[in-house]
């Protein structure tokens, strides 16, 4: 339980609002206060505010709305009130747990149209590089021992958490100490026919970022995927909220990546622009003299969901 005790002359919904944005937090939003028997009765609801400024100086402003809790006013005197508000401390975690699901899902929405596209970026293709040499070599021989694929790296048991991941979404088939293809790898050796597997990389490693990003990111720790994932979502998202393309200078996208990605989280500001300049070769980005725009391949798409990524 949260206590404030406010001295004010005049105690209605926007004056209380008023009270707790200067004492609480700057996001809160008063709903529906009711008075009864020198009681007051109101819900508490928060926005998690934040400025975009774009590189031609127009200003949006990102709400992120939580419903939170309630709160009770009472009139301990002459203009001198005391404010009770349940479980203030939850209600923020709940704020936290809320901006953290739209990250997620903006992300996933992102790399589902744009998945091929990462991985054309080569730090991206590289971390991926001892899963896809599994499937090469079972695209080109057929089968390959267990053991064999256990002793490409020092570390067997990574190896084996990489096979593991590939049985798991139908692209590989352990069976008596071999691996051999499974259904979904199957289903793209017979589509291209004789071809060389490589003619067939980003696809077949956008599919498998597609559907195993959170897996490759928290079990598999191919940490490289990240950087490129949320500094894309920090312009991607801002724009989604604001419905345009923005243009985004690199500090206000690095602005919105501390915002929307923790405060803490920083890297140096040339590596920022080093792999801004990256996505921007893989067409994920645009360049416009010292500022960075959207694909509309990718942008539009994301808008016709928009409604599904922003729920809250």
């Amino acid at each position: 339980m949260t206590e404030l005790v406010i001295l004010t002359g005049k105690m209605d919904s926007q004056a209380l609002e008023g009270h707790l944005r200067r004492r609480l937090h700057r996001g809160i939003v008063v709903k529906d206060l009711q008075w009864k028997d020198e009681k007051g009765y109101f819900s508490l609801g928060i926005t998690i505010p934040e400025l975009v400024e774009d590189s031609e100086r127009r200003l949006y402003r990102l709400h992120i709305p939580v419903d939170l809790t309630t709160g009770t006013l009472y009139r301990v005197g002459r203009e001198r009130y005391r404010v009770s508000i349940e479980n203030l401390d939850h209600a923020y975690e709940r704020v936290r747990v809320k901006k953290d699901a739209l990250v997620r899902r903006a992300e996933l929405s992102l790399i589902h149209y744009s998945s091929q596209k990462f991985t054309k970026i080569a730090k991206v293709a590289n971390g991926l590089n001892p899963i896809w040499e599994i499937i090469v070599g079972l695209w080109l021989e057929g089968e390959l021992k267990r053991e064999d694929v256990l002793h490409r790296k020092s570390n067997k048991e990574q190896m084996n958490r990489y096979l593991q991941f590939l049985a798991s979404m139908g692209y590989v088939e352990v069976k008596d100490a071999k691996v051999h293809p499974g259904g979904e790898l199957i289903k793209f050796m017979k589509k291209a026919g004789m071809s060389d597997p490589f003619s067939h990389q980003n696809a077949i490693l956008g599919e498998v970022l597609e559907r195993g990003y959170h897996t490759l990111k928290k079990k598999l720790r191919i940490n490289i995927l990240t950087p490129y994932i949320e500094m894309s979502n920090s312009y991607y998202l801002p724009s989604l909220i604001s419905g345009e393309m923005l243009w985004l200078r690199g500090e206000q996208i690095e602005a919105q990546y501390r915002f929307l990605y923790n405060a803490g989280r920083r890297k140096p500001r040339y590596q920022f622009l080093l792999n801004l300049m990256e996505l921007t070769e893989a067409n994920i980005l645009e360049r416009k003299d010292d500022s960075f725009g959207g694909n509309r391949e990718i942008f539009l798409p994301l808008m016709n969901v928009q409604s599904r990524i922003l729920r809250m």
